[in-house]
């Protein structure tokens, strides 16, 4: 284990051993993650970049590290997040950004997840989680790869929109042999004149009833060509 802590260092260290397989960089002056920044690190399977002052992560950051099972970037200030970057990590299973200010999420990232059993994306500003997600997480049946795999989600302390697609993750996740558990049940809406501060286990019975009904409508439109 490698641990560095302090607030001097604004840049990745160039004179980590290559040979280390945990590395704790936190509560740094960091604020970017530039291009290969850990290439020499091959068999680092552990990797905690908590509380810096990280703005920005380039596409390539990740570089060479196939062995990593775990990222954490919990407690910095990212907008936005390089999700195309997770293809250089092919055996990461946990990610966290926890505590940043992401504030969307697009529907690409669903391609780069597959692999990830812990997602934590708790305290950001997400407002509208994408569909493709939903596929991803919540297979239907006879779409499943293999054993269903098990995903645990941090998706509390955001101002989600109460649409369909948050409502579903929230229901789905407390049936029986659910693929998904919530690190936090109690999601908040947001974004909503009617809805601003409700729990979405408030409103959420009611809104998808609507989608449904709605979806349905929309396909009746639909078969008889109207």
């Amino acid at each position: 284990l490698v641990q560095c802590r302090d607030p001097g260092i604004s840049a990745v260290p160039g004179n980590i051993p290559a040979d280390t397989a945990k590395l704790r960089l936190e509560e740094t002056s960091i604020s970017r993650l530039p291009r290969a920044a850990f290439y020499n690190l091959s068999e680092l399977r552990f990797l905690w970049l908590n509380y810096n002052s990280i703005t920005s992560v380039h596409p390539s950051s990740f570089v060479n590290l196939r062995a990593t099972r775990e990222l954490h970037l919990d407690g910095n200030l990212l907008t936005a997040f390089p999700w195309e970057g997770l293809r250089d990590m092919p055996h990461l299973c946990t990610l966290g950004l926890h505590s940043n200010r992401l504030s969307s999420l697009p529907a690409h990232a669903a391609l780069f997840l597959p692999n990830i059993t812990y997602l934590d994306l708790s305290s950001n500003r997400l407002t509208i989680l994408p569909a493709e997600l939903l596929d991803l997480w919540f297979p239907f049946p006879g779409q499943e790869r293999g054993v269903v795999k098990r995903t645990v989600l941090g998706l509390h302390d955001n101002p989600w929109l109460c649409d369909c697609q948050i409502s579903m993750v929230t229901s789905l996740s407390t049936s029986l042999g659910s693929p998904v558990r919530l690190i936090d049940q109690f999601l908040t809406c947001s974004r909503s004149l009617e809805d601003a501060g409700m729990l979405l286990r408030q409103v959420e019975a009611s809104r998808l009833r609507q989608a449904l009904r709605q979806a349905c409508s929309h396909q009746n439109r639909l078969s008889t060509g109207q």
